[in-house]
């Protein structure tokens, strides 16, 4: 009976880490994957400002000449605002990430720090333990 209660408790651990194992290998690709189409739509609406403001610096005589600054002030202001957008979700999605892995590694460190308290110490000694919460 115990063999076989310990049996259906190991198989059943090892069915949830490998679905476990799975889903974080899917989750991973998902986040990839966004991660380098927002980068890529970073660098697409990056590529535009720069090239209109060299264009302004170039012809700088001609548009002072004729006096349209306001347009092209306009325009370099509205492909300014087009990148930002993008560096915005960039950046929200980079810290959306970074505080799941702060909340990952929270949870890693509570539990451990439950499970060597509940250890005797004839298991783990009590300075160990010390050390090991202060690092």
């Amino acid at each position: 009976m115990v063999e076989t209660t310990l049996w259906t408790n190991q198989s059943l651990i090892t069915g949830l880490l490998n679905s476990s194992k799975k889903r974080r290998k899917k989750q991973a690709n998902y986040y990839l994957a966004s991660s380098r189409e927002l980068t890529r739509l970073n660098s697409i609406t990056k590529a535009p400002v720069i090239h209109h403001f060299s264009e302004n610096i170039s012809g700088v005589m001609t548009i002072h000449s004729w006096k349209i600054q306001n347009m092209f002030s306009k325009e370099n202001v509205k492909r300014v605002n087009a990148n930002l957008r993008m560096d915005f979700h960039n950046s929200g999605s980079n810290e959306c990430f970074g505080f799941r892995m702060e909340m990952l590694g929270s949870l890693v460190f509570c539990i451990s720090t439950v499970f060597m308290f509940l250890f005797s110490s004839s298991i783990i000694k009590p300075e160990n333990v010390g050390l090991t919460l202060s690092y």
